[in-house]
């Protein structure tokens, strides 16, 4: 028995039957048109509907005492983003050991990290890049001296932990792993009219960075927030204000 293109002999229903082929991801094969679908299955109370599979599953809902339960764990993205710069006469807070009598200073600050449901450690990747740029002046009578910081961010490891707060809120905590000297790179540079210049290697930050309790709504599978201020008073700035990192998270409980 010769089949139509695309299909095969069933000896045991002695029909043409479609050949089953993969299919992308949010759609199913269909051997009644013997072509991929979208997949629309609807799923009865208590389970969701996995697009990959399009197979029901029993829904990964957020426990107010544990945050996930066993078998599922979080997906989704965090950001954290901050852009500052300014410049100030005598400022308190030049860089440590300078008495500085006009600073400028830039930075800018941007993590987009995804989470590994399965991972338990290190469960952030993505890409993490970090500029600061600090010109510090001295002038005195016999001489004028600059220092400059030259400091870049390319790398990181990171964790996140979300935790119940009350009924309804839970909090998000973001570790960063910055190991001065392995992701941290920077020169501080000095000049000066009075004596030669020196370069000198300047990490610009190191150890674990956290940016943490920020709280938000949760419900069902889902847990999303922002905070426009996730790392205070930790990131001095020359004129002893503090950098503002906004972290920004939308999560959700899958299966594993």
């Amino acid at each position: 028995m010769m089949c139509p293109a695309g299909q095969s002999w069933n000896a045991d229903t002695c029909m043409c039957e479609c050949t089953p082929k993969a299919c992308p991801a949010g759609s199913t094969w269909d051997p009644a048109s013997c072509q991929c679908v979208a997949c629309s299955k609807q799923c009865p109370s208590g389970q969701t509907l996995n697009t990959t599979t399009c197979q029901c599953e029993t829904a990964c809902l957020i426990d107010p005492v544990i945050g996930a339960p066993d078998g599922c764990g979080w997906a989704g993205t965090i950001s954290i983003v901050a852009d500052s710069s300014g410049e100030a006469d005598q400022p308190p807070a030049a860089m440590a050991g300078f008495r500085a009598d006009h600073a400028s200073w830039s930075f800018s600050y941007n993590a987009s990290l995804v989470a590994d449901p399965a991972s338990t450690a290190w469960n952030l990747g993505g890409s993490v890049s970090g500029v600061y740029h600090e010109v510090d002046t001295l002038t005195v009578p016999t001489c004028s001296e600059t220092e400059t910081i030259e400091s870049t961010l390319s790398e990181s490891q990171a964790m996140f932990m979300a935790l119940p707060l009350s009924p309804g809120t839970f909090w998000i905590d973001v570790l960063m792993r910055l190991d001065a000297g392995a992701v941290i790179t920077g020169t501080a540079t000095g000049s000066s009219s009075c004596s030669d210049s020196t370069t000198a290697d300047d990490p610009l930050l190191g150890g674990i960075v956290g940016f943490q309790m920020s709280p938000g709504p949760a419900s069902g599978s889902s847990f999303s927030g922002s905070n426009p201020d996730a790392l205070p008073n930790d990131f001095e700035l020359p004129d002893g204000s503090y950098v503002k990192f906004k972290l920004t998270w939308d999560l959700r409980l899958v299966r594993l």
